[in-house]
């Protein structure tokens, strides 16, 4: 008897270092830096000198502006598009549809040595009131986080957030791994 409770409690711990690994999702090969970088440039802009530190690199980048922006997270290379798109949704199984609704373009790159994905379950998206909204993208399965799948180092692919218009304002892309964090602001208008 006592045999077996030993056992039974070596797989109970056995299990739950596994769990908290796979639910950290980091590996031993990344780093916990959030790298935010502007994608395109401008004429007014001049060469400064480099700084290395994280907090310098939050301070240079605003983002409250996160459309164009790089952002380094997880190891998944992320840029968001220049401006949103608007599209209807057509499911006659959703609350939203015939609605418009808000399209924002990511391209997503693997830049770890091993394959990646981005996890729906990192992202949040925030309404122009301030309070999560959903994230519709299970229904459109070309472009969707949901049916981004795994990517091989150095693989890219196009994906998009969708989600409901609740209002001009500010909304908030929110990507957290319980390790990294990074929020981003997109000022959208109808």
């Amino acid at each position: 008897m006592k045999k077996t409770i030993s056992v039974l409690c070596s797989f109970a711990l056995v299990g739950a270092f596994a769990f908290a690994s796979i639910a950290s999702g980091s590996s031993d090969d990344s780093d916990s830096s959030v790298e935010v970088k502007r994608t395109e440039s401008t004429a007014e802009e001049t060469e400064a000198p480099e700084e290395t530190t994280e907090e310098a690199t939050e301070e240079a980048i605003d983002t409250s502006n996160g459309y164009g922006l790089t952002v380094t997270f997880d190891n998944l290379e992320i840029t968001f598009g220049d401006s949103v798109n608007w599209t209807t949704l057509s499911n006659q199984f959703s609350d939203y549809d015939g609605e418009e609704i808000i399209e924002l373009p990511i391209h997503v790159k693997n830049v770890g040595e091993e394959n990646n994905m981005l996890n729906v379950f990192y992202v949040k998206v925030f309404g122009s009131s301030g309070t999560e909204v959903d994230e519709l993208g299970t229904y459109f399965e070309d472009t969707g986080i949901f049916y981004g799948g795994e990517l091989r180092p150095d693989a890219e692919q196009d994906l998009a957030l969708y989600f409901p218009y609740d209002g001009d304002g500010t909304y908030y892309v929110n990507l957290d791994n319980w390790s990294e964090e990074v929020e981003l602001g997109f000022e959208i208008t109808k």
